[in-house]
């Protein structure tokens, strides 16, 4: 039958997948449509200011163990995120000034992690969105075209100085044609860019390199910037501070948050 025309309408929702083993919320602005089986939360429009807050709510452990106990258990420790056990979830949306404060303490704690997350990726996508600045400014790349040769679970490469000293090679692996550049910057970039990435048999692949040192340099500077704003507060230990809200927020004790982690810790 038709989906109903409100799954399209509206900014912001939040998303479930139809199966998952724990509670995976997230945020979609402006999307309309989704390629996995999933079920959308529309947010009314005076919600989507607190849309945020739900989701801290949604992802908190004491709604994962409210929601693991009212749906159904499948194999492989999973459960069904379907409407029917969704709108059972008991929101509770700020109504006095005190329960406000929480709302806007759970609040930044999943901005921070939101931003986090995008740094998260940004790196791990590197060198993508660090070079959009540079290439939009009209600066010079040079592009580095790779065919694998066999199959790599996750690339290690080895940066090998010339002899001659005109440079260095980054070293893939015995089958892997080595990649050379003139300059450690550049490998050290080209380094980044594929430690730890997957490859295939005959896979093609093009890297960007900025042809000037400084710009490369600027770019390892900012990657290594964002490294540590990642490290602390970690999104686990945000978790656990929102985690604590939620208890509170709820008014639960000790011991309820006890029975309540010592299940999660088993389902």
């Amino acid at each position: 039958s038709p989906r109903a025309k409100s799954v399209y309408e509206g900014d912001i929702k939040i998303v479930t997948p139809d199966i998952s083993n724990r509670n995976n919320f997230a945020i979609s602005n402006k999307f309309r449509h989704f390629k996995n089986t999933c079920y959308v939360i529309n947010l009314s429009k005076e919600k989507e200011t607190l849309s945020n807050f739900i989701l801290g709510l949604l992802n908190s452990s004491m709604l994962e163990f409210y929601f693991k106990h009212i749906s159904p258990f499948l194999s492989g420790s999973y459960y069904r995120y379907k409407t029917q056990y969704l709108e059972r979830l008991p929101i509770k949306l700020p109504q006095i000034p005190e329960e406000q404060n929480f709302a806007d303490k759970i609040t930044n704690k999943v901005e921070y992690i939101l931003e986090q997350v995008k740094l998260d990726q940004k790196i791990e996508n590197f060198p993508d969105e660090y070079i959009d600045e540079y290439r939009s400014r009209g600066e010079e790349f040079d592009s580095i075209n790779i065919i694998f040769n066999s199959d790599h679970k996750a690339l290690e490469p080895v940066i090998e100085a010339e002899i001659s000293g005109s440079g260095y090679n980054i070293i893939l692996g015995k089958k892997e044609k080595p990649i050379f550049v003139d300059s450690k910057a550049k490998a050290d970039y080209i380094t980044a860019a594929l430690k730890g990435k997957r490859a295939k048999k005959d896979e093609k692949l093009q890297l960007l390199v900025p042809k000037s040192d400084a710009i490369v340099e600027a770019i390892l500077k900012k990657m290594e910037e964002d490294k540590e704003k990642v490290k602390s507060p970690s999104v686990a230990e945000l978790e656990a501070e929102i985690n604590a809200l939620v208890y509170t927020l709820y008014g639960l004790n000790e011991e309820d948050i006890k029975v309540i982690e010592d299940f999660l810790q088993r389902f």
